[in-house]
């Protein structure tokens, strides 16, 4: 069970379990599908997920305007349920980072999820004093958000050992896809209460092994219930269930991966009927034989049945986007 309390400093014993990482529906004038919000809040709800991640990178947040970053968390926050909104503050400049996250808080996001600033490849002294500077203007728990393809920042063990001993530093998203860093985060945060997430569906297995708290992953976006029960059957010791589950995780998550992110993932979602597959600008959509070929891998694996044409995938969408 993931609380939304703030100001515990137990919090980040309360964060674990599948949280996907949400896709952002957008019209194709690039303002928000709210009607595609609601409808993915509602699906990956219903299979379960013990929170929600939004405008991070699967939601295309670095390439959001202002004014559809604060309409998606207001309707995530309504959408949600009971279940805690995680917003992702993705931003280059940090007086913009903690404004949007003070923002975030106000409006009832139960944690906020922050990239160090990027652009310039800082040192690690500089990424101490960003998160230390974090925690003492925000009141309330704070997510490193840890993707060095992205950002060129890349953290060492020692150094989230040290961010993890600060209040209201509950937790880390792993996605360097680097298993060796990943092992030792967890090894050095052990005795802490700091939750460790894998990136990715492909990795909870040895992640949860490890100690890892679970995953905050774009694939929880198409196929939440395959690891919702993945994460259960791990936590439950079933090695032959959570065996079986993790090899479709993997071949759904190896399939989309052969195209480009983050519009793959809104695409899978098209192909299933959930949503349009309209990217932020400038990324550009997928091509007739991407879209084809991801049909076809998706389906020999059961998850799509019936596939969209080509040209619809790009015009769906709710009443707010007619």
């Amino acid at each position: 069970m993931i609380s939304a309390a703030r100001s515990e400093r137990d919090a980040g014993e309360a964060w674990a379990g599948i949280i996907p990482a949400l896709v952002t529906p957008l019209c194709p004038d690039g303002s928000l599908d709210v009607e595609g919000l609601e409808r993915m809040i509602g699906y990956v709800s219903s299979h379960g997920v013990h929170a929600i991640s939004i405008l991070g990178s699967t939601g295309e947040g670095a390439l959001l305007p202002d004014a559809v970053h604060a309409e998606a968390l207001m309707v995530a926050l309504r959408s949600g349920g009971r279940r805690p909104i995680i917003a992702g503050v993705l931003n280059a400049v940090p007086r913009d980072v903690f404004a949007a996250a003070r923002r975030a808080f106000e409006c009832g996001a139960a944690a906020v999820l922050l990239t160090p600033p990027f652009y310039y490849r800082l040192d690690q002294a500089a990424i101490v004093a960003f998160y230390r500077e974090a925690v003492r203007v925000l009141r309330g728990p704070i997510f490193i958000y840890h993707i060095p393809a992205f950002t060129k920042v890349q953290l060492e063990p020692e150094i989230v050992s040290k961010l993890a001993e600060l209040p209201g530093l509950v937790g880390i998203k792993d996605s360097s896809r680097d298993l060796d860093f990943h092992r030792r985060v967890i090894e050095q945060t052990r005795d802490r209460s700091f939750a460790v997430f894998a990136g990715s569906g492909d990795i909870l297995v040895a992640s949860m092994g490890w100690g890892g708290a679970g995953a905050i992953a774009a694939s929880a976006n198409l196929i939440p219930d395959t690891l919702v029960q993945l994460w259960n059957a791990q936590r439950a010791g079933d090695t032959d269930g959570a065996g079986h589950l993790h090899r479709r995780v993997h071949a759904v998550e190896e399939i989309c991966r052969r195209f480009p992110f983050p519009v793959n993932w809104k695409t899978s979602l098209a192909l299933i009927g959930l949503m349009n597959a309209v990217p932020a600008f400038p990324v550009q959509a997928m091509t007739p034989a991407d879209v084809d070929a991801m049909r076809s891998g998706l389906r020999e694996l059961g998850v799509l049945r019936e596939g969209s044409s080509y040209n619809s995938l790009f015009q769906k969408g709710g009443r707010d986007c007619e």
